[in-house]
């Protein structure tokens, strides 16, 4: 009951199987007792493709609950991305997500997309649906549970931490832009963002080797989080 009302949608058998609801459920409770007993704070998990394969199911709705809660909860295993995930959330009071910087859709405008394990307070609306890139590969009877619907829109905030480990030292970057109206003709989780200069802040990323992911927060904490940065001595680069 908790995993359909956190979406807020009736519970269609005929469209999410039972056995599904259930292995997600089981899953939720073991994870929030782990949670619980360690005092974590933020989480990454394996999402793909070891839980499809073995629990028939994505851990998407999971993880959109925890996130929700103020436990970010990053996919593919990307700790960092939890990381900056939970740094915006300190900064902002809000949860957050983790995003693929995906197509351009303009000059300054550029697709932000994952399968769908956003916390829920970011979508306009939401509907519990398969993981259509993950059921490539493993089938749509082993992908329910993603989360499908379009970010809110407004003014976010992106950042991502991440680590050299060839030199040992982190480094991130930081910005502002707005998440516009228009909902892209697109499956999962999703939004079009624009942010001035987005050919420069993509040559940023790419020539300084940083990952594809990226966090978001529906708030405007950019000079909060390099203040913090420099605080803590980690270098930061400030897009604007």
């Amino acid at each position: 009951l908790r995993l359909v009302r956190h979406l807020q949608v009736e519970y269609n058998p005929r469209f999410i199987p039972e056995k599904a609801i259930k292995n997600m459920a089981k899953l939720f409770v073991v994870l929030e007792k782990w949670i619980r007993e360690n005092d974590i704070k933020a989480l990454s998990i394996q999402c793909w493709t070891i839980l499809e394969r073995k629990l028939g199911i994505t851990p998407c709705t999971v993880m959109s609950m925890l996130s929700e809660s103020m436990i970010p909860a990053a996919c593919e295993v990307d700790v960092m991305g939890a990381l900056s995930m939970y740094t915006l959330q300190v900064a902002s009071g809000k949860p957050s997500a983790l995003v693929d910087w995906n197509n351009n859709y303009g000059e300054d405008e550029v697709i932000l997309f994952h399968c769908g394990n956003f916390p829920k307070s970011m979508y306009e609306s939401v509907e519990m649906s398969i993981a259509d890139v993950i059921s490539n590969s493993v089938g749509k009877q082993n992908a329910y549970g993603a989360c499908a619907g379009k970010i809110k829109a407004g003014p976010f905030t992106f950042f991502r931490l991440t680590s050299d480990d060839v030199n040992g030292f982190l480094k991130a970057y930081v910005g502002e832009g707005e998440i516009l109206r228009e909902n892209p003709k697109t499956f999962g989780s999703r939004g079009i963002a624009r942010i001035k200069g987005l050919e420069q802040l993509m040559n940023y990323v790419c020539n300084e080797g940083f990952e594809h992911h990226v966090a978001i927060n529906l708030s405007k904490v950019a000079n909060v989080i390099c203040e913090a940065m420099k605080y803590l001595k980690i270098p930061v680069h400030r897009h604007s």
